[in-house]
């Protein structure tokens, strides 16, 4: 995917977008999908992912796992469509919904990975799993092959994210 600079304006088009990105990674990917999120606090990085779940057809709620460092959910595939009233943010691909997981690590306390790495490399060798990172300026080469998803904070509920 080529670079791409979305806005939303509101925390329910975020996680829209989360739920349509996934989908599109999904298509187009061949290995487990490694998603980093930057952002300041406060900027949407945990919205994107309730959105992503929810791609995944992931009904439970999402939270940041800022103290757990690492939450796992597994998908109920088929994924659950994108609102069906509003049009799509992305172009829309139809990728196989296998037995995916989502994990979503968020390194914001940490100053150094330790046994996390060894974690990290065993997800990322399975392609069954889709792997959201908040706060992976710790990852270092481990995220080369990542996404990079940069949200940026304009107003209280206005977002642009520039997709790398």
């Amino acid at each position: 995917m080529e670079k791409r600079r979305l806005e939303v304006d509101s925390e329910q088009e975020m996680e829209r977008l989360g739920a349509e990105l996934v989908q599109v990674f999904l298509a187009e990917r061949n290995e487990a999908l490694v998603l980093q999120l930057v952002g300041d606090l406060g900027a949407g990085k945990t919205t994107l992912t309730r959105g992503i779940a929810r791609g995944l057809g992931i009904a439970e709620p999402i939270t940041s796992p800022t103290f757990q460092v690492h939450k796992e959910y597994p998908a109920s595939p088929p994924a659950t469509a994108p609102s069906a009233t509003e049009p799509p943010l992305m172009p829309q691909k139809s990728p196989t919904q296998e037995n995916l997981i989502l994990h979503h690590f968020d390194f914001y306390r940490l100053q150094d990975l330790g046994v996390m790495k060894n974690e990290l490399e065993e997800l990322m060798a399975d392609k069954n799993n889709v792997i959201v990172i908040e706060w992976g300026g710790i990852l270092g080469d481990l995220t080369k092959n990542a996404k990079t998803i940069k949200i940026e904070k304009l107003t209280d509920e206005k977002r642009v994210l520039l997709l790398e």
